[in-house]
């Protein structure tokens, strides 16, 4: 099989649901390995492993948007579970960690929470960061 060919088939996988996004990447990989295109590999082999650093973590594997929830206790076992938390509410030092959140691993665990969220029927992403009020 051709470099035409393979390409011809990771383009037909690309746009039938049945494939996987890590099967297009170990196939792309071949692809890049046969036109010696030494960024596309090192960008497959990241998306298919992982991401070391944040300095080489794409910006579309970065999000700073997000709903911020809180569980909340008062005096006399008053509280609530996770109510929303307004951002003017952040003190500024701690809004990068809190709203932040970087994905630094393979597509084979990003394929891995969908699928876990599908048959849960949950669809966040939790961070279990605890951050004390000052």
């Amino acid at each position: 099989m051709g470099s035409v060919d393979l390409l011809a088939d990771i383009q037909a996988s690309a746009v039938d649901p049945s494939h996987s996004l890590s099967d297009l990447l170990r196939e792309s990989h071949i692809l890049a390995f046969r036109l010696q295109h030494c960024s596309l590999k090192a960008w497959v082999n990241h998306e298919l492993n992982g991401y070391a650093d944040k300095a080489s973590l794409p910006p579309y594997r970065s999000s700073r948007v997000g709903i911020v929830k809180a569980d909340l206790a008062g005096p006399f076992r008053s509280g609530a579970k996770n109510e929303p938390v307004p951002h003017s509410l952040i003190p500024d030092r701690f809004r990068h960690d809190i709203d932040g959140f970087d994905f630094f691993h393979g597509v084979a665990a990003v394929e891995s929470l969908i699928e876990s969220a599908t048959a849960s029927g949950d669809t966040r992403i939790m961070s279990t960061r605890t951050v004390e009020a000052p």
